[in-house]
């Protein structure tokens, strides 16, 4: 779905809106009453003021209702209970593009929203940083290592950006991939199925040397064994804290594939409580 034009995906949303909407707001042919009716909907129920208030603002942002309360053109054919207009619709959303500019300072910038099936393989290569008129997306070390975990090569990747860009590819860029390249794979992480440890292994004996007397790794408490590394800290622990370190690590599953994995962003820590109230005397 993340690859469907945008207009497509608008339209599959504000359709599974409509068609979720409380019986109460429903019309006899499928789509809605006049919104300004649905605050009395449900008259005997105390929580409706706020849940029709809640489908008011969803509507809204959805674009099903405008700012000044009218209809746009788009929105009448789901509103009858039919299609949405899907042309009316594509005329009030900016023109999707397929070029993007490659810079020396490893970004990418899209000069207008890019095309969705090109931004979704663009994200499996570099870190969307911004989106909005103009995408910006950064690649790094990492996120150009997970690509390469997904399937990707520097000959594949060389190909795609060559194709997408508007400058060719930078000097910066083009070492970046060389340089992923070769320590793509270098170190492995996977569990022992003997023992159930954490197991890490190089080819390159150098870089075990390294992570063994690394400061940073201390709290995964490695332990040397047999030209490896091993730990009681889970394997997925393990990966995230040698990718942080800067360590070419890829996860290794028991029948030997590289696996992939999404690093899921720390929820916001909550503002700090400063009612006087609660303090004691």
């Amino acid at each position: 779905m993340a690859a469907f034009p945008a207009v497509a995906r608008w339209s599959v949303l504000a359709t599974a809106y409509r068609d979720a909407l409380p019986r109460g707001v429903r019309s006899p042919s499928g789509g809605w009453i006049p919104p300004e009716t649905w605050s009395g909907a449900h008259p005997w129920d105390p929580a409706w003021s706020e849940h029709s208030r809640m489908l008011h603002d969803a509507a809204r942002l959805l674009g099903l209702i405008a700012e000044d309360g009218t209809e746009p053109e788009w929105a009448v054919g789901l509103r009858e209970g039919g299609a949405t207009d899907t042309s009316a619709l594509a005329r009030l959303l900016p023109a999707e593009v397929d070029r993007i500019f490659l810079q020396n300072d490893l970004t990418a910038i899209a000069p207008g929203p890019l095309a969705p099936a090109l931004d979704v393989r663009l994200r499996t290569i570099a870190a969307r940083e911004s989106a909005a008129q103009a995408s910006s997306y950064r690649f790094t070390a990492e996120s150009v290592a997970h690509a390469f975990v997904a399937g990707e090569t520097e000959a594949s990747i060389l190909e795609f950006l060559g194709g997408l860009s508007l400058t060719g590819i930078p000097q910066p860029l083009a070492y970046l991939l060389s340089q992923t390249a070769q320590r793509h794979g270098l170190v492995r992480v996977s569990t022992d199925e003997e023992t159930g440890r954490t197991r890490i292994e190089s080819v390159d004996s150098h870089l075990i040397d390294a992570m063994a007397v690394d400061q940073s790794l201390r709290p995964l408490a490695l332990t040397a064994h047999v030209g490896s590394l091993t730990t009681r800290v889970s394997r997925e622990t393990v990966y995230w804290a040698l990718t942080d370190a800067r360590y070419p690590a890829t996860l290794v599953g028991a029948d030997g594939a590289l696996l992939v994995r999404e690093r899921h962003p720390a929820p916001p820590a909550a503002p700090p409580h400063d009612d006087a109230s609660d303090l004691t005397p």
